[in-house]
């Protein structure tokens, strides 16, 4: 007798109403509603901001480096890292940069803050017969890249999950939060080394860009914050999320859920909704069972 074919069923993810909400801000944090992360409530208030960055703009350099933490808004901008060389080969020499998301408004309202959600869109600006180089891209540390790191932009290029040509359209790159993000600090303030490079980071490295045409970085974070004493707003730290998941639980569900989540290549489509999702190949050869995300 032949042996019966295996049933697989579809395996729900259980998340309950609010873990289900804060994993849709994770994944779309341009658009998706706003939540708190689950968690211990802390009564902050949420917002959300953008910001846009040119990536290698000079006239002489065509590679560029970029690094953000976040979550680590401080008042030495070390949580924004940039750097612009001649080629592949030049050695990287960062500097700290002020083009965080609504950087002054919170360091001007705030006492604590931390980061919810985040993401980076790199786009090229320049004409279609121009487009050149390649770029890397991906979730990091913050404490891969720091001010004094000294490395060629090849060799941090290697170092990123997805590289790719220029992209013709958008890429994105959606930030993956540590236990460690779950954390405030205080972005008037220095914030120490250890308690940077443990939170998580997206890094771009991009080498070969046309002259003078640089790529387009959108920014976009979703903070929330504490306002500074005296200004007359009650908190209530009753109000937040009371989800039996934690944030890590549903970091590792969502990255279990397909290939890479986090990356949404420019020639690739994210089904940002997670509905039903086939079989899947993983790196190595590997494949994933059918997995059904239930919103």
């Amino acid at each position: 007798m032949r042996p019966k074919p295996r049933i697989v069923r579809p395996i729900r993810n259980g998340f309950d109403a609010q873990a289900a909400a804060y994993a849709r801000l994770l994944l779309d944090p341009c658009h998706a509603p706003l939540t708190r992360p689950v968690g211990t409530p802390t009564g902050g208030i949420l917002f959300r901001a953008q910001s846009i960055i040119l990536l290698g703009s000079t006239t002489v350099n065509n590679s560029a480096a970029f690094h953000w933490v976040p979550s680590a808004m401080n008042a030495s901008n070390t949580e924004l890292l940039l750097s612009a060389g001649l080629n592949g080969a030049t050695n990287t020499s960062f500097s700290a940069s002020a083009l965080s998301p609504a950087k002054t408004f919170v360091n001007n309202s705030a006492s604590d803050a931390r980061c919810v959600a985040a993401c980076v869109r790199i786009m090229y600006d320049g004409a279609e017969s121009g487009r050149a180089g390649r770029v890397a891209y991906g979730n990091t540390l913050g404490g891969s890249m720091t001010i004094s790191t000294v490395n060629t932009y090849d060799s941090l290029m290697a170092q990123l999950e997805t590289m790719e040509r220029t992209p013709q359209t958008t890429a994105e790159i959606r930030w993956k939060p540590t236990d460690y993000d779950t954390a405030f600090v205080d972005p008037g303030n220095a914030i120490p080394v250890q308690d940077r490079d443990r939170r998580g980071a997206i890094s771009i490295v991009v080498v070969g860009h046309p002259i003078g045409n640089p790529l387009t970085l959108e920014l976009t974070a979703v903070y929330e914050y504490l306002p500074i004493a005296g200004q007359g707003i009650v908190m209530n730290t009753n109000s937040g999320s009371t989800s039996e998941w934690t944030p890590s639980k549903v970091v590792n569900r969502l990255s279990a859920a397909m290939e890479n989540p986090w990356v949404q290549r420019a020639a690739t489509t994210f089904l940002s909704n997670l509905g039903t999702m086939g079989n899947t190949t993983r790196r190595g050869g590997r494949r994933q069972m059918p997995l059904h995300i239930d919103f």
